[in-house]
């Protein structure tokens, strides 16, 4: 088994600081730290907000989701990644739509996936303009 040493390690890492569009891509990382913690503190807010306001509302229409604020927020932050919460049931027996899930799950989709994360999106790009 082949060790690498840490001298070669350094070197390498000599090796990134001398090259310039990759010294250009870590200072434009290192510079939107504070700005991404930013963004996504306003996400978890977001998130916790409603994951509090499911709780109150879906407790008992939708309890594997929504029983307490631990299965709330792991249900929002898998809605925040594009799955759909299966508890909560968007029709009724006759095919009807349930307008109360059905645009509580809308708004978080629109507020979580196309407002906050572009925001962060956007702030990485705007580092990495100013760094170029």
């Amino acid at each position: 088994m082949y060790l690498v040493s840490p001298l070669s390690f350094v070197y390498g890492c000599r090796l990134f600081g001398r090259v310039k569009s990759i010294r250009q891509i870590i200072n434009a990382l290192t510079s939107s730290l504070i700005p991404i913690m930013n963004a996504f503190g306003i996400l978890l807010i977001c998130m916790a907000l409603f994951a509090i306001v499911g709780v109150f509302v879906f407790a008992e229409d939708a309890p594997d989701d929504f029983g307490n604020l631990t299965h709330a927020l792991v249900t929002m932050f898998l809605a925040g990644g594009g799955e759909w919460i299966d508890g909560l049931t968007t029709f009724d027996e006759s095919g009807n739509i349930i307008w109360g899930p059905t645009l509580f799950i809308v708004m978080y989709v629109i507020i979580v996936n196309w407002t906050v994360l572009q925001v962060s999106m956007a702030v990485l790009l705007d580092n990495f303009s100013q760094e170029v």
